[in-house]
């Protein structure tokens, strides 16, 4: 797992403060448009042009559904480990 420093930015589902980000395969840096998720809440979030998190759009993650089944499979995935992990719900 690869970890990278970003601009101090808070989740917009839960509000945490979130200054590193982790890619769990190891590749790369955030970059604009990156799907992450929250740590704290598992909520879905794009990473913005000056690398804030967003909500991510429900019509990107119905993009994603729909023709990146695998990735968003991952997604979901990663997203119960860390459910898991704080005991809760997805905040919506």
């Amino acid at each position: 797992m690869s970890e990278s420093e970003m601009p101090e930015s808070s989740c917009p589902w839960c509000g945490h403060e979130m200054t590193h980000a982790a890619d769990p395969f190891g590749m790369t840096a955030p970059k604009p448009g990156n799907i992450a998720i929250c740590a704290e809440c598992a909520g879905f979030l794009e990473i913005g042009a000056d690398l804030s998190v967003n909500k991510l759009d429900p019509s990107t993650e119905v993009y994603l559904m729909k023709h990146q089944a695998k990735a968003y499979a991952n997604l979901l995935q990663l997203q119960s480990v860390i459910l898991e992990r704080v005991g809760g719900d997805r905040t919506s």
